[in-house]
Parts: C-alpha cells; sequence; structure tokens
C-alpha cells in the first residue's frame, strides 16, 4: 500500500514534536542534576522510535494512535503532578506560562490532533451506500 503524502510529512512532525519535548525535558530536569525525574525518557524513546513505525502502516496505525493518547496522558499527569509539587503561590497568568509545565503540556497534546489527522488519511471512515443497507 502506498502511503499518502500528508502522512509522509506529518509522521516527521510528530517525531519533531516528540524530540522537541525530549529536549525541553533535558533543559528543564538536567543529568546532572537527578535521575529522579528521568522516568519519563522511555515514553520519549517510545515516541521517537516505535510510534513512527506503526503510524506507518495501515495494519498498525490505530495502535500507533491510542498509545500516543497514553503517551499524552501520562506526560499530562506527571507534568501536572511535578507543577503541583513545585508551585508557589500567588497564581498569576504571567507565573502559570512561565513558571508552570503549561506550555510543555500544550506542546504534547499538540501530538493528538497530528496523530488524528495520520489517522483519518490512512484509514477514512467508510462510505455508507444504500446497497450497504446504511443510510447516507
Amino acid at each position: 500500500m502506498m502511503i499518502p503524502r500528508p502522512v509522509k510529512l506529518l509522521v516527521p512532525v510528530q517525531m519533531g514534536i516528540s524530540l522537541l519535548g525530549l529536549l525541553i525535558h533535558l533543559q528543564v530536569h538536567p543529568l546532572s542534576k537527578s535521575l529522579y525525574f528521568w522516568w519519563a525518557s522511555p515514553f520519549s524513546f517510545f515516541s521517537l522510535v516505535v510510534l513512527p513505525v506503526l503510524f506507518l502502516r495501515r495494519a498498525t496505525v490505530g495502535w500507533g494512535y491510542m498509545l500516543n493518547a497514553c503517551t499524552i496522558a501520562i506526560g499530562t499527569i506527571g507534568m501536572g503532578y511535578f507543577s503541583l509539587l513545585t508551585f508557589e503561590p500567588p497564581l498569576t497568568l504571567y507565573r502559570l506560562f512561565s513558571e508552570t509545565t503549561l506550555p510543555n503540556i500544550l506542546l504534547l497534546w499538540i501530538k493528538l490532533p497530528v496523530a488524528h489527522f495520520i489517522l483519518r488519511r490512512m484509514r477514512p471512515y467508510p462510505r455508507l451506500t444504500r446497497e450497504r443497507g446504511c443510510a447516507e
């Protein structure tokens, strides 16, 4: 099966977002500081190596989509927990975007619509016809 051109372009975008997230993680939690926060590294590796392979096959793109959603959920929970641990009042709009992990969580959530577009291009919705007994 030939891979649609938009998918060939969006899989590297998905990998780039994952790589950017790993680089941000390196900046926030340097290895020289502590290894405690590196429990998320296997998820970054998984997003960079395994998910692109799953997205490029029609038979496995659904699995790739679901596993991508799981890594997004795990990352959101982990970063939200870290923000709650390190939060100091008062909360202002500036501090919300500069001193919490909210921008990183939003970057992580960009992966979901990209993955959904890949899923829909690789496995489009079936056309419903009257011959199959379904309404148009």
